[in-house]
């Protein structure tokens, strides 16, 4: 009952995009036509791929992909350039958007690296069956378009590891993996301002952080609260220990991590993202992490911008994904 209740009404709305029931998957996308890995084919055949999974989905091409000559317009860091091909895998925060988004691809496009964008809707990040969905879709995307080696960053902003690594995990841990097989692989990893523990106590400094942002108005505000509180109560355990069965998988455990945080944030506390880094670093993970003083929750980039960038700059060359 409690399904229907919640799920029915939106049966028609675009959670990824594209209009389909929420009791059933689209159909994947077979018409593609398979191209050489490396060449501006694969990317646009990638692109379409990407951009059929709904308007919420992007892959961002930078003028001149994986560029092999220092020449690549990085101006003071004009020397760097990306020693194979690479691949970002962008996914935002709740309710974020494809435009906030791509102001973040531009550190990679910068580079020369594609990025593949993704801005989860609210559902993505409660609901394990649409958030499962989506990711099956953008990973079914890249077994289609990519066929040799390919070094995958994860830039993962705060609740988005509960959409899009679960999946990975599964992907990656099947001995017949069609990524495996191929060499498409994570070679690091970023979280900004995550992973935001799923509760209501995160839930509620969100909402109070929007409300305080002007985007909700306070009746809008007391809506979200009670509303977590009841999702706390029928999915909250689940989740967190499903996060906490993700975050401990092998598919982190020999990649470089970057986490990046503020000690002004409300709704990823200090004391929880140090816990995070900790927790990391005693299972033998090479863990870094940078603490604003500051920066609100996923702003980090706005109000730091150029440090910011220069953090992920050094991390990739720290994890050879630059040279």
């Amino acid at each position: 009952p409690l399904r229907c209740v919640l799920y029915l009404p939106l049966a028609r709305c675009r959670w990824a995009g594209t209009h389909y029931s929420p009791l059933q998957t689209p159909a994947a996308d077979s018409s593609a036509t398979h191209v050489e890995h490396g060449s501006r084919e694969e990317l646009l055949d990638l692109q379409r791929r990407i951009r059929a999974i709904g308007d919420r989905a992007d892959l961002v091409l930078p003028p001149n992909p994986h560029p092999s000559s220092p020449s690549n317009g990085a101006g003071a860091e004009g020397d760097r350039a990306v020693t194979n091909n690479t691949l970002a895998l962008l996914v935002g925060w709740m309710n974020s958007t494809p435009k906030a988004l791509k102001k973040y691809a531009s550190i990679y496009t910068e580079l020369g690296v594609p990025v593949v964008c993704f801005a989860p809707y609210y559902m993505h990040m409660w609901s394990d069956r649409v958030s499962s969905g989506v990711s099956r879709k953008i990973l079914s995307a890249m077994k289609g378009s990519l066929s040799s080696p390919t070094s995958i960053i994860l830039h993962l902003f705060s609740g988005a590891c509960g959409v899009l690594l679960p999946e990975a995990v599964k992907e990656y841990s099947d001995p017949e993996s069609v990524l495996r097989s191929k060499g498409v692989l994570p070679s690091c990893a970023i979280f900004d301002s995550g992973p935001v523990e799923f509760s209501n106590r995160s839930g509620k400094a969100g909402a109070k952080l929007i409300l305080k942002q002007g985007g909700i108005n306070y009746v809008s505000y007391l809506t979200a609260v009670g509303m977590g509180i009841t999702v706390e109560k029928l999915i909250g355990k689940r989740k967190r220990r499903r996060e906490r069965r993700v975050l401990a998988s092998d598919l982190l455990q020999n990649i470089p991590i970057l986490g990046l945080y503020s000690e002004s944030d409300i709704v990823m506390l200090p004391s929880n993202a140090r816990e995070f880094v900790s927790e990391q670093r005693s299972m033998g993970r090479d863990v870094a992490s940078h603490f604003w003083k500051d920066s609100e929750h996923v702003r980090h980039f706005m109000s730091h911008p150029e440090e910011y960038r220069e953090k992920i700059v050094r991390f990739l060359k720290h994890s050879h994904v630059l040279q």
